[in-house]
């Protein structure tokens, strides 16, 4: 697994580094970078201009239009730190990606459970994967699935709003670009955000079936760190 990997960690999170260092190693990636700066530690007190635009009603209830959303009951409320935290990793992971040598990347968040034969399937997944794709979905976080799956057939391209938690997605560079380029300041959580940004550029998105990843937070085997 040479592929281009990116891991979202919060650095007081020690265990989770330990429990993705040992998937880096026990699936062969040979390439990841840990994104730690931008904690919710590292932003307290600071002016957040350009990185988050808080709550701004009009620009909220049009992304949601533009994205293909209801608009949901909590919206006009102010993102935690440590949400505004994952969501400012995301952006400047896609910033490196976007400008980066390599024609796409993977982003792993630090509670992500990768499957058993992880690589093989990986490569066996995107050989299967139409070569439109922009942005590949691998997970199945809140048990999000792709409509009307059958057997024998692994990658599913998803209507927008096609956001599907942010566990693990792999970026074509120039889609990475394109929702890097306008993702600052963001309005909505990570997952949000990003499938906003998916829908106003109109990109080519794909849901893989059955999924290659799990969440560690979803299992119990992590709580939560973002509210």
């Amino acid at each position: 697994m040479n592929l281009k990997t990116y891991i979202l960690h919060c650095k007081k999170l020690t265990d989770r580094f330990q429990f993705m260092n040992q998937q880096m190693s026990d699936h062969g990636f040979t390439n990841f970078t840990w994104y730690t700066d931008d904690d919710a530690s590292d932003l307290e007190g600071k002016d957040l201009t350009g990185l988050y635009g808080f709550v701004r009603k009009e620009i909220l209830l049009e992304k949601c239009k533009v994205g293909g959303w209801s608009v949901p009951s909590d919206i006009f409320r102010q993102m935690t730190l440590p949400e505004i935290s994952l969501a400012t990793k995301w952006g400047k992971v896609l910033e490196f990606i976007g400008k980066g040598d390599d024609p796409y990347a993977c982003v792993f968040e630090d509670d992500a459970i990768l499957c058993d034969n992880f690589s093989e399937k990986f490569n066996s997944y995107l050989s299967e994967t139409p070569d439109d794709w922009d942005v590949i979905y691998m997970g199945n976080g809140a048990n999000l699935h792709a409509p009307n799956v059958r057997e024998g057939k692994l990658a599913y391209k998803v209507n927008h709003p096609a956001s599907r938690c942010t566990d693990s997605i792999l970026f074509k560079k120039e889609a990475a670009a394109k929702i890097a380029e306008e993702y600052f300041p963001f309005d909505f959580a990570s997952d949000w955000e990003i499938g906003y940004q998916q829908a106003r550029h109109n990109l080519n998105v794909y849901w893989w079936e059955p999924t290659l990843v799990t969440q560690a937070s979803e299992h119990g085997i992590f709580k939560s760190s973002l509210r």
